[in-house]
């Protein structure tokens, strides 16, 4: 039995699977970056809705807050605090979470937030200059100025609503 051939060859179901298929700029890892990220996108905005914050309405500039207080006539509030700070995550999630207490905060003061989760620099400067010696550390100034009261650690919600109340 003798092959015949090349020419008189039929083809066959390999055959068809090697031909060559027409180039595509179709990229499924793009597309699947693209969906992700749309994806991300989408609950990222839907949580910032259902939860929001009072993150843009913190100054970190004591000078613009206090001309601010000024021409307001609202008091200070200066938050200090860091990431690596449990105290201060933990008030951060049990009251500054609370739509009651971003309310009130947001509409009856003015609201400075010095974050010290790297040493030293302006933040530290402003902690030292100020008496700060432990974190979470509060301070309350009337719209002047002038020093009303200080906390240092963590409260909760209702003792936090209270002493607030002493700026007011």
């Amino acid at each position: 039995m003798t092959l015949p051939p090349p020419q008189d060859r039929r083809p066959s179901l390999v055959d068809e699977e090697l031909e060559p298929h027409p180039v595509s700029n179709f990229n499924p890892g793009l597309v699947k970056a693209l969906s992700l990220l749309i994806v991300v996108g989408v609950l990222f905005a839907t949580w910032r809705l259902a939860n929001p914050s009072t993150a843009s309405a913190w100054y970190d500039n004591v000078d613009q807050a206090l001309e601010q207080a000024a021409q307001t006539q609202k008091p200070i509030l200066v938050y200090f605090t860091a990431d690596w700070c449990p105290p201060c995550q933990q008030f951060k999630k049990d009251v500054l979470s609370q739509g009651d207490v971003q309310r009130r905060l947001s509409s009856g003061f003015v609201l400075v937030k010095i974050d010290l989760s790297q040493q030293g620099g302006e933040s530290g400067q402003i902690a030292q200059r100020l008496g700060v010696r432990s974190i979470p550390t509060f301070i309350l100034y009337d719209a002047n100025g002038n020093h009303i009261d200080t906390k240092a650690g963590g409260m909760d919600a209702p003792f936090f609503q209270q002493w607030l109340s002493t700026a007011e």
